[in-house]
């Protein structure tokens, strides 16, 4: 059912200042913030699937099918849109069908990428580039590569476990739900350790999207919310410990999309950080940020590294929030850096989010 769907709408801008209308991705010279660091490293306005101008921006599908595979009518839908990315609730309640009671039958990864596979048979030359998700979080037993090393290495894995049984229990069988079904407590990534940044990058991305013929790219969703978590929800560390988690963080992320740009692939990455100019935070949480965001640029510039910049819960609220989206975004072009937003819609607003209505129901302002 399509009501199951969990769409949204998303949204990349133009990456350069003095963009032409003809002219895609077209720099000005003034803007030596971004030139400078990508002297000699591919510049990320020059590398995108998806043809873009200040007069024309591409729309982005990310959603997932959770009852099974998308049908032929639905990815016809789907090739509309430039980019297609299949996140990690595809074919969730498959297992209750087929008996194995298990989320997507066991294997998250495999049912993405046939996703991508389906939608590229289906389009043909007209298909999209298809994007599939992991997080870079937590690990889930929904992702067999993912399981084994969570069973292998817990202590590559925070101790911190709250919520931590919707990732490791809940995928095993989600029929009866039963507690402690996976025997593994731990689930959120402590990249600090050797073991988890080079699962991450050499595992997890190689087999999993690098080596996946049907993929083109990969989002990491919670690139850097362990780090920017400052109250306390994913871990118990103080503040330098996680400036230190986040830059073997970036490490880690560094190091996997490298391997995906050196396979043509496209890497996105989702993160609540801003950088250390703009005050006030992009939301009211994993905003504690030990670097600002200028430190995960220059990371991906040294590793050579083009990737687009997501941000949640765009203009989700209006007044200084919304301000401050909108001065970390310039700042982001400014270094040539692709932003994608997350843009919700409300059909009973037509669109707009509750920040655009008064105290009457439907009274626009």
């Amino acid at each position: 059912s399509p009501a199951l769907f969990f769409s949204r709408l998303w949204l990349v801008t133009a990456t350069a200042r003095g963009a032409s209308s003809t002219t895609s991705g077209s720099r000005d010279n003034t803007n030596t913030t971004a030139d400078t660091w990508q002297q000699s490293a591919p510049k990320p306005s020059d590398w995108q699937p998806w043809p873009y101008s200040w007069d024309v921006f591409p729309a982005l599908y990310f959603a997932a099918n959770p009852e099974g595979d998308y049908t032929v009518s639905q990815l016809r839908r789907i090739g509309k849109f430039q980019l297609a990315i299949i996140e990690f609730r595809q074919s969730q309640f498959l297992g209750e069908e087929t008996g194995t009671g298990k989320w997507a039958d066991g294997d998250e990864g495999s049912a993405a990428s046939r996703q991508c596979q389906r939608l590229k048979q289906v389009t043909t030359a007209d298909a999209p580039p298809c994007l599939t998700y992991r997080s870079g979080m937590w690990g889930g037993t929904m992702y067999p590569l993912q399981e084994a090393h969570m069973r292998a290495h817990p202590d590559a894995y925070l101790p911190h476990t709250s919520d931590c049984d919707g990732f490791t229990d809940y995928p095993l069988d989600i029929i009866n739900e039963p507690p402690n079904a996976s025997g593994i407590a731990r689930c959120r990534y402590d990249f600090t350790e050797e073991a988890a940044r080079t699962f991450f990058s050499s595992v997890l991305v190689q087999r999993g999207v690098v080596e996946d013929a049907h993929v083109d790219g990969l989002f990491v969703d919670n690139g850097q919310s362990v780090p920017c978590d400052g109250e306390g929800e994913y871990s118990a560390r103080t503040r330098p410990q996680r400036r230190r988690l986040q830059r073997r963080t970036l490490d880690a992320h560094a190091d996997a999309f490298r391997r995906l740009v050196d396979a043509g692939k496209y890497p996105v990455l989702s993160t609540t950080n801003r950088y250390s100019s703009v005050a006030r935070p992009l939301v009211p949480w994993e905003s504690d940020c030990p670097d600002g965001e200028e430190r995960t640029v220059q990371a991906f510039a040294d590793a050579g590294v083009p990737f687009a910049r997501n941000n949640e819960f765009w203009m989700w609220n209006l007044g200084e929030t919304c301000a401050a989206q909108l001065q970390n975004s310039k700042l982001e072009l400014d270094d040539g850096i692709p932003v994608i937003v997350h843009a919700p819609y409300f059909r009973s607003g037509k669109g707009c989010l509750e920040g655009c209505f008064g105290g009457v129901q439907g009274d626009r302002r």
